[in-house]
């Protein structure tokens, strides 16, 4: 006999002598045929061996097919001498079977009777948290999974699929603790630093310091050999938040020659190359994306590009732009959307995004009282009644009946307003006081860009020696020694001491508008790059006399260094010409 014949009955005899269990792990290590082999092999001895039916209906699953797994998970169940730990494990099949089929009510029914079966395994409450979710009962998935912790001897995918439910539903500290276990457990792991990484980033929306800790796990999985495109993207992200453009460039070129379809990726390198300064080569990027897309990322490039057409002074094409917004956060509304007609009818005015942002497109309200009665909503109502040129009658409560609604932002577009007015449209609320300067050296904190436009009073605190200037504060909740710190209570109270001013400096935050909306002599700090608002600042503030901004695109704090020389050198400048 030849070997090859002999190399071949022994192969059968092999098969012939093997056990289901064999056939599990054949499948597990990808020898997809030799499992069938066994498995059939097996119900040819006998063709109720439970076991091996569903070893059968595992084979299935494993090559895709899963409405024969289905049926031949039933035939197992249907044999004689099956053990309720067995049906347990049967019906957690079953239940992955029937949720990728997209029926998940009766995989949530399957996957509880492996539960109350064997409720010690927790394979099946994993696969009923997956078809809680399916549901839409996220909620209790989570309940689930913290229940599944418990029981499990590897529990780092579980904690995963738990912080990553948690981090869906915005329990951002949550996910971080998840991903934080997973990370002790599996430190050498670069998807477990990978996912941390991400949740910190979300996390510093609400929490700043945790952008130093998001850029820290990031690089502790890329080091590890986690450089994902997802993940080398979200770092980029990371360091244009912090300042780093040039190697958050590198990151997000990097990401797309792993993913070079990827329209997330693409959009965010686009923002990228407008803060670079390639603005032609960012407006492209986002017309090719509008292309091949449809839905929330097409909408993203929209409104990025309107912000840059914007920025370019391209007010018509992007005012239509700038409404793409619309499409990423919708809102849903008893009244229908206000076209710009006038009428009898009040509307109501709502807010969006930051309170800069609603100063600067308050001035709009003078062409809306022209054509409706107003309701402002939102925390404008109270500077609303100070916008000239709108009669106090024209201004109505804020709650009450309404015809239809708009929001400030979507008013240059609904009053095909094109290029604005640069002229002052809020009352002064005071006199202007002689070599009165007002200082205002950092926003919101939580803002993706703070660390860029912001700077420390420690930076600023040079002013103080400038001779015959009488330096204010106003920075909210910010207590420094030597200069006055006024009562900042309200936004009246800010637009008071703002209009009480000769000069006010300012990164780019509230202040900053509400000097130009008063017509105070505003000196902009602007970040490297900077916001679409501030590139054509004199279109919005003819107040808007100087701007002070970095040469380069160093990261914070070193790149400001220069530019408050310039500024000290200025001021001292201005106070002689005062006194």
């Amino acid at each position: 006999m030849s070997f090859k014949n002999r190399q071949f009955l022994a192969m059968n005899d092999k098969i012939a002598r093997a056990q289901p269990h064999d056939g599990l792990a054949l499948l597990a290590a990808g020898q997809v045929a030799e499992a069938q082999q066994i498995f059939r092999a097996v119900l040819e001895r006998d063709q109720d061996h439970a076991e091996a039916w569903h070893g059968l209906a595992c084979h299935a699953r494993h090559q895709g097919h899963d409405a024969p797994a289905v049926a031949l998970v039933g035939r197992a169940l249907r044999c004689v001498a099956v053990t309720d730990e067995q049906r347990a494990r049967f019906h957690i099949t079953l239940g992955a079977a029937l949720l990728a089929r997209g029926q998940a009510e009766a995989s949530r029914a399957a996957f509880t009777v492996a539960q109350a079966l064997n409720a010690c395994d927790p394979r099946a409450l994993s696969g009923l948290a997956e078809a809680l979710v399916a549901l839409g009962r996220a909620h209790e998935a989570r309940a689930v999974l913290e229940r599944a912790v418990t029981l499990a001897t590897d529990e780092a995918p579980i904690l995963t699929r738990l912080a990553e439910l948690h981090l869906e539903a915005g329990a951002l500290e949550t996910a971080i603790t998840c991903f934080r276990r997973v990370v002790e457990r599996m430190p050498a792991d670069g998807r477990a630093w990978a996912n941390l990484g991400v949740a910190f980033y979300q996390a510093s929306l609400v929490k700043a310091a945790y952008l130093d800790d998001a850029a820290f796990a990031l690089e502790r999985a890329v080091a590890l050999g986690a450089d994902t495109a997802e993940t080398l993207n979200t770092r980029g992200l990371v360091r244009m938040a912090c300042g780093a453009l040039e190697a958050a460039r590198g990151d997000m070129e990097a990401a797309l020659t792993k993913a070079p379809q990827n329209s997330v990726i693409v959009n965010n390198l686009a923002t990228l190359l407008e803060e670079l300064g390639e603005a032609g080569r960012a407006e492209a990027v986002y017309d090719a994306v509008m292309l091949r897309e449809t839905g929330a990322l097409r909408a993203q490039s929209r409104f990025n590009r309107g912000a840059l057409r914007l920025g370019q002074g391209r007010y018509e094409e992007g005012w239509a732009d700038y409404e793409a917004r619309r499409d990423l956060v919708p809102v849903s509304s008893a009244v229908p959307l206000w076209d710009g007609q006038a009428g009898l009818g009040p509307i109501a005015v709502t807010a969006e995004q930051g309170l800069g942002d609603q100063v600067q497109f308050l001035r709009y309200v003078q062409d809306v009282a022209l054509r409706r009665p107003v309701r402002m909503c939102g925390p404008m109502a109270a500077l609303a009644r100070h916008v000239l040129n709108v009669p106090a009658e024209r201004l109505l409560a804020e709650d009450g009946p309404i015809e239809a609604y708009v929001s400030l932002l979507s008013l240059p577009a609904v009053l095909r307003a094109g290029a604005p007015s640069s002229a002052p449209y809020l009352r002064s609320l005071a006199k202007a006081e002689p070599l009165r300067v007002g200082v205002c050296w950092a926003g919101r904190a939580t803002y993706r860009f703070d660390r860029r436009r912001s700077v420390s009073w420690g930076m600023m605190a040079a002013l103080q020696r400038v001779a015959g200037v009488r330096l204010v504060s106003l920075q909210k909740d910010a207590m420094v020694s030597g200069i006055e710190q006024p009562r900042l209570e309200t936004l009246e109270d800010i637009a008071r001491e703002v209009s009480r001013c000769a000069l006010v400096i300012s990164v780019d935050t509230l202040v900053a508008h509400l000097a130009g909306a008063v017509g105070r002599p505003l000196w902009l700090l602007n970040r490297y790059g900077g916001d679409w608002r501030w590139r054509k600042p004199d279109a919005w503030y003819a107040s808007c006399e100087k701007v002070f901004q970095p040469h380069s695109a160093a990261p914070p704090p070193d790149c400001w260094g220069p530019v408050m020389e310039e500024l000290l050198v200025a001021l001292e400048q201005w106070g002689r010409e005062q006194s």
